[in-house]
């Protein structure tokens, strides 16, 4: 009974230290964060107007409009048109759509060739 007592007291010191250890990690977690807070605030204080109303560079905005007007440009030049016999534009799931038709009406057709070779003479 000793023994299995001492062994209890042992892991409850195991798990004491621990939540120690775990207590003063996050009290110096917190005190970092609250000074990252006071630099925050004090950086504000010195900013000047311009910043506050654009707190990024003007290069990487400026930057960002181009990959942004790039990108647009890129996705226009990629959707797909097509056009129809007549020379009009036809969108893109319309000619999915005529595709379909197609392949349907074919595979309509090699059923009713199929179908004429299995059936009797007599018919």
């Amino acid at each position: 009974m000793n023994r299995f007592r001492d062994a209890e007291g042992g892991r409850l010191m195991e798990v004491t230290l621990n939540s120690q250890a775990a207590a003063k990690a996050l009290r110096e977690k917190l005190a970092k964060a609250e000074r990252i807070l006071r630099l925050a605030e004090v950086t504000r204080k010195l900013e000047t107007e311009r910043e506050k109303v654009l707190p990024f560079y003007e290069s990487s905005v400026e930057e960002e409009t181009r990959a942004a007007s790039s990108a647009a440009e890129m996705v226009k030049s990629l959707q797909a048109t097509a056009t129809a016999r007549d020379g009009s534009v036809v969108e893109e799931w319309d000619y999915l759509g005529n595709f379909f038709q197609r392949c349907g009406r074919r595979s309509a057709h090699a059923f009713s060739a199929r179908r004429r070779l299995t059936l009797p003479a007599w018919r």
